[in-house]
């Protein structure tokens, strides 16, 4: 050993003039062979801290007593108190620049590699920026997942950054549910979740600014099925307008095509793109030319097929909160059996507190319109044959073959008014009496509870021979239990039938007066 102590100072002490100095260590052979060279520590009893071993880089002594020797070192140092079974040691790398050399990488006992960080929590962890490549010049940087096929890619070539795979990008939660997940920082904070600037369209630009596309595949190429734009109405230049606009656009024959749009004003255009002046415009894609074609639908399918569910259209305002609509137009489902129809209602709301709103009206899938809480009846009834009328004498006229009788409220050749059935009721009679002398007539009068009425019909012969036509309407209100009958009057000089081919009295509820 002296030997060799002897011969490195040798080498080392002739180290002068510029030459270098030289350190060669040979070991032996095989496996476990090689040159060794070991740094010890004397110390007896090696505790955290402890150096084993140090390599120091240095210039030339320098004078002063400030003067700085040691520009670089490695050395190793004991991470815990060494045992018999513990000699748990870090490996430093020290530099220096103005100061003394200073650590700045670690090599810890777990193979945790830090840099600018003395207690790395990974096995590589770097406090400051990394930096592979230089600027035009960069390297493809890979990271793999623990799934197959999972990985997150750096690509020069192209500089895009790509996850791949089942890779996911969570930001601000570490467990992803998509293939992009965001989660904000606050409750009841405004998540501002993605900025899309474009810096390049000047602000005397107008149209389409910034999209969002989506893309499908269609047979192995993909192609555009949906975009979301935003666009300038006008130049920005002026303080006083900045109007922007959405557009919603769908795959139409291969082509984009606009669909809906948001205007600055907050009006939503269906079908059009311009001079949407209300708060909805919906039209339809082509002329309509029949009711086959729907252009609003409210209302979808039920799975249970329920009849007398409703689905309507509700309007209303409120300075506070949204009360429940006060008016409504709304559909009702009457049969679901092989299809479906039902009935339209409307509904409005008499009083200030928020209520839901009364059905006023409704149209029936047969066509009738009908009044809740009231009844509408209606009739039209005939001559079972002609009626002979006497001359000069009020007869009543004796109609008994019912067309209809809605209400079942038409009998003894009389119209009953059934119990709350009052309101406004309109009445017709027509008739055909023939072979009047000239200067002759018909009239025909309604009577109300058994009693004439004022108001009469007549028609009048201007020559012999002539045959005479004749109707007569009323209107008037009635109450619960009234009834109206229908008289006939000539004065011919003797009897004359009433013609059961072309008379009838008619009559219905008003509704809404």
């Amino acid at each position: 050993m002296g030997s060799i102590v002897a011969e490195i100072a040798d080498k080392i002490a002739s180290a002068g003039g510029g030459e270098r100095s030289e350190l060669e260590v040979r070991g032996g052979v095989g496996a476990d062979g090689g040159g060794i060279l070991t740094l010890s520590t004397s110390e007896l009893t090696v505790v955290d801290g402890d150096k084993l071993g140090r390599i120091d880089f240095q210039a030339p002594l320098e004078t002063g007593t400030d003067a700085i020797l040691v520009g670089a070192s490695i050395y190793a140092e004991a991470d815990d108190t060494f045992a018999a079974d513990n000699n748990s040691t870090e490996l430093v790398f020290a530099v220096g620049a103005s100061e003394a050399a200073a650590e700045k990488m670690r090599l810890t006992h777990d193979g945790e590699l830090g840099i600018g960080v003395a207690t790395p929590a990974s096995l590589l962890h770097v406090a400051g920026t990394v930096q592979v490549g230089v600027d035009d010049t960069g390297h493809d940087v890979k990271f793999f997942g623990a799934t197959s096929g999972a990985y997150m890619l750096w690509d020069e070539s192209t500089d895009d950054l790509i996850l791949g795979g089942a890779a996911r990008l969570g930001i601000g939660t570490t467990a992803p549910a998509k293939l992009v997940h965001i989660v904000g920082a606050a409750d009841n904070a405004l998540l501002e979740g993605l900025q899309l600037d474009n810096t390049d369209h000047a602000s005397t630009e107008t149209g389409q600014a910034i999209a969002i596309n989506m893309r499908l595949s269609k047979a192995g190429t993909m192609r555009d099925a949906g975009r979301i734009t935003v666009g300038k109405d006008d130049d920005w230049d002026d303080a006083g307008a900045s109007d922007s606009h959405l557009t919603f656009k769908t795959n139409l024959s291969d082509t984009l095509t606009e669909h809906m749009r948001i205007t600055s004003a907050g009006n939503v255009g269906i079908g059009e793109s311009s001079n949407i002046d209300s708060r909805l415009s919906v039209a339809p894609t082509t002329a309509i030319s029949n009711l086959e074609t729907t252009i609003i639908q409210v209302g979808g399918i039920k799975a249970d097929d329920a009849v007398d569910t409703k689905s309507g259209i509700g309007f209303g305002y409120s300075s506070t909160s949204r009360p429940i609509s006060p008016a409504t137009i709304g559909y009702e489902t009457k049969t679901t059996s092989g299809g479906t129809y039902g009935d339209l209602y409307f509904a409005t709301r008499s009083v200030t507190t928020n209520t839901a709103p009364t059905e006023r009206m409704r149209i029936t899938s047969a066509g009738s319109i009908t009044v809740p809480g009231t009844s509408t009846p209606n009739f039209h009834t005939t001559l079972a044959s002609n009626q002979s009328i006497s001359n000069t004498s009020w007869t009543k006229a004796l109609f008994a073959t019912e067309a209809w009788d809605h209400g079942g409220n038409f009998a003894s050749n009389k119209f009953t008014v059934p119990a709350g059935g009052a309101g406004k009721y309109h009445f017709h009679i027509f008739g055909i009496m023939t072979d009047f002398a000239d200067g002759l007539y018909m009239m025909t009068r309604f009577w109300k509870n058994g009693s004439t009425l004022d108001k009469s019909s007549k028609s009048q012969s201007a020559k012999a021979g002539t045959d005479l036509f004749i109707h007569n309407t009323m209107t008037i209100t009635l109450a619960a239990t009234d009834y109206i009958e229908a008289y006939v009057y000539q004065n011919s000089g003797g009897a004359k039938d009433f013609r059961a081919d072309y008379s009838f009295f008619s009559g219905h509820r008003m509704i809404g007066l």
